[in-house]
């Protein structure tokens, strides 16, 4: 069953496009990163999936087995919406509110009946792993504690699909960790994920898939693997003065074929990614100063995002 089903989805603001022709889907039980640079319009289609705006046009935009291109009914509509929990790195916790009263709190207020409300409590902290501080105060509880609070405030109304935005942002490794386990543990409950983020470990470690958004458009649906091999087996990291910048891309690109991406200029040196060079004899011709590596995900971020 397919918890997400688009299909040429675009979205206008102000005359600009923002996403161009989307077509992707979500089986349940997947987890599936989303990523993509900044102004990718990550956001946008999370708030439209998510029911908040709608877009300009769409052939198909199904979430939860609901057609978002029509008005949903009002009972329909609350019933909806419990089915999809949403958190993201901001805290959307009241912090002179106990971690229990913020949880009873979002229960009241999709209105679920008082004799499941302990019930749903209790399971959402358990897998959130903060049952044992229930009786603190938010604002008393570490940065990466508050967010394993937020998460369960998503839980609380039993969602089938979640939408994690950025959720260890901010947070050290530790506290990351401890996010990530909360992640596998919604995963392992049959809960579908929707995770955006920027850090490429968690891509790697938790995801089934990777959608990749730039400038408005999906780039690659595949699997962390699968988008980490478009960026080939090695990659060159050169350091290029800035006075040669252009005829080295050039000569690699033309004579050897290489894609390149520029990192960062600084005005004086060039920090350049060769990606498909077979081996280094050019780049010793040439004098450059270069390390060689095996490739990573977040290569093909760089490729994918930030390709000249």
């Amino acid at each position: 069953m397919n918890m997400i089903k688009v299909e040429s989805l675009n979205k206008s603001i102000k005359g600009k496009a923002i996403l161009k022709d989307i077509a992707f889907e979500v089986a349940e039980g997947e987890c599936v990163a989303l990523i993509g640079p900044n102004g990718a319009g990550k956001t946008t289609l999370l708030r439209i999936i998510s029911g908040l705006w709608v877009p300009t046009r769409a052939k198909r935009l199904e979430v939860l087995g609901a057609d978002l291109l029509k008005p949903l009914p009002r009972k329909k509509s609350k019933q909806w919406s419990q089915q999809l929990g949403f958190a993201s790195n901001s805290s959307q916790l009241f912090g002179l509110l106990t971690v229990r009263e913020n949880l009873e709190y979002v229960c009241r207020l999709y209105g679920i009946h008082k004799a499941q409300r302990a019930k749903r409590i209790n399971r959402s902290m358990e897998l959130c792993n903060v049952a044992d501080r229930s009786g603190d105060q938010v604002w008393t509880l570490s940065t990466g504690l508050k967010q394993r609070v937020n998460i369960a405030r998503a839980m609380v109304t039993n969602p089938k699909l979640i939408f994690l935005d950025e959720p260890t942002s901010g947070l050290d490794p530790l506290a990351a960790n401890d996010v990530y386990g909360v992640i596998r543990r919604l995963q392992n409950s049959g809960v579908t994920v929707l995770l955006s983020t920027h850090i490429m470990t968690e891509v790697n470690d938790l995801c089934d898939r990777v959608l990749f958004l730039s400038k408005g458009r999906i780039m690659a649906d595949a699997s962390p693997e699968q988008l980490r091999m478009r960026a080939g087996e090695v990659v060159y990291q050169l350091q290029v003065p800035t006075s040669q910048k252009q005829s080295v891309i050039t000569r690699l690109n033309d004579e050897l074929g290489a894609r390149t991406v520029i990192r960062q200029d600084d005005g004086v040196e060039v920090d350049v990614l060769a990606f498909g060079l077979s081996n280094s004899n050019l780049l010793d011709q040439m004098g450059l100063t270069y390390t060689r590596r095996d490739a990573q995900l977040a290569d093909t971020f760089w490729l994918l995002g930030g390709a000249e």
